[in-house]
């Protein structure tokens, strides 16, 4: 069974790390990278220039990963945001589960909140 809040959790987590690590590109630029076709536009680094210049890419990347204030801003953003899913989920678990009763168990879909 899928979670919707786990999805939403890791795609956060994720975002944390590719803004601050790979030049300010959030998870959907990493993976298609620019729109335009362009490399280098702006939006950091993506998979496509990793492909095609791994080297710049990659010190880019070792450069951001050995600043300690990159290190701990990921470590705090992570840290705040574990515990803000951790507190909602407690915080709405009666909600949520009304939820998954009413709306997402009788679809029969596979997912849950």
């Amino acid at each position: 069974m899928v979670s919707i809040l786990g999805l939403a959790e890791g795609y956060v987590q994720a975002n944390i790390l590719t803004k601050n690590l790979l030049g300010g590109a959030n998870p959907v630029s990493f993976v298609f990278g620019d729109l335009t076709g362009q490399f280098s536009s702006g939006a950091g680094v993506s998979l496509q220039e990793i492909i095609s210049n791994p080297q710049a890419s990659l010190d880019a990347i070792g450069t951001n990963l050995m600043n300690p204030q990159t290190v701990l801003q990921i470590a705090g953003e992570s840290f705040l945001a574990n515990v803000g899913f951790r507190f909602a989920r407690k915080a709405l678990r009666r909600p949520i589960n009304t939820i998954n009763r009413m709306a997402f168990r009788p679809l029969a879909l596979g997912v849950k909140l």
